[in-house]
């Protein structure tokens, strides 16, 4: 189980969220460790206020980010909550989680506003989320191969990548 000495419990029975300084914090540093190349374009120069949160129960993904609706930007003044699954959290060896922090981060996405031929803001400036770069079925590349850009790039990393990397063991996985 996690640390209490670093989190408020926030009385929330349905989601049971707890608001996590120490996932904010492994954030900060991944921050400033990939400021300069990995998030350069969502957030070099521009440093949305995001709000983490650990949550015991999540369906169907590890992390989620999303953008703060109107009210609680208004309330909270933040821009973005990354929110991660505390079974993940609590069982996952430090480097997947830092994985799973610039996953979420990337979501993060800062939009340059846009002029007319004048020169005047034709649109301001915004945050957005950023869609992931591959999303596809393994069935589907393992029976056509990488037939997107996308793909081929995501297949050219893998291929880069140190033996160490691909072996990594699943901390979900009770006999490894």
């Amino acid at each position: 189980m996690a640390k209490k000495t670093d989190e408020v419990e926030l009385k929330d029975k349905e989601n049971d969220l707890t608001d996590s300084e120490e996932l904010e914090a492994l954030a900060a540093k991944v921050i400033d460790q990939y400021r300069g190349s990995a998030l350069r374009p969502n957030l070099l120069g521009h440093t949305p206020k995001i709000k983490y949160f650990l949550k015991r129960r999540m369906k169907r993904a590890l992390g989620t980010c999303e953008r703060a609706r109107k009210a609680w930007k208004l309330l909270s003044g933040y821009d973005y909550i990354i929110t991660v699954q505390r079974a993940f959290w609590d069982r996952a060896p430090h480097e997947d989680r830092e994985a799973l922090l610039l996953h979420e981060l990337k979501h993060i996405q800062y939009i340059e506003p846009t002029l007319d031929d004048e020169g005047e803001i034709k649109r301001p400036a915004r945050w957005s989320l950023a869609r992931h770069d591959v999303e596809e079925f393994c069935d589907v590349v393992r029976n056509y191969g990488p037939w997107t850009p996308n793909i081929k790039s995501m297949v050219e990393v893998t291929a880069s990548l140190p033996k160490k990397k691909l072996n990594k063991t699943d901390p979900f996985n009770e006999e490894e």
